[in-house]
């Protein structure tokens, strides 16, 4: 009798219970990384989405997951803003601001 309550006993699953409680905690643990990995990466999927999409298609209800792929909105954006210049400037005050760091004040 002595050798039977020092048994390990095993659940249904044949995994000692030590085993099956380190099992269900990491299992727990990687649906809860999942679910906030979700939250965390569904806006950028829907930015990436909205950006790729007709415009007629961000706004349909339901709405679609997976939209015709367009670059007409790039297009439209490019033709309306200057962006170049803008890259521009911002190219010239990187390299301004790093010049500006690398000189030793005395």
């Amino acid at each position: 009798m002595e050798a039977a309550s020092e048994m390990n006993f095993q659940g249904s699953t044949g995994l000692p219970q030590k085993n099956w409680r380190q099992y269900l905690r990491r299992v727990l643990l990687y649906l809860t990384v999942l679910i906030f990995l979700f939250i965390v990466l569904a806006p950028f999927y829907w930015i990436a989405k909205s950006s790729l999409s007709r415009t007629a298609q961000v706004f349909t209800i339901p709405p679609t997951y997976f939209p015709e792929i367009t670059f007409r909105n790039f297009e439209t954006l490019s033709d309306q803003i200057p962006l170049l210049v803008y890259f521009r400037n911002s190219l010239v005050v990187s390299v301004a601001a790093y010049a500006f760091a690398r000189i030793e004040i005395p």
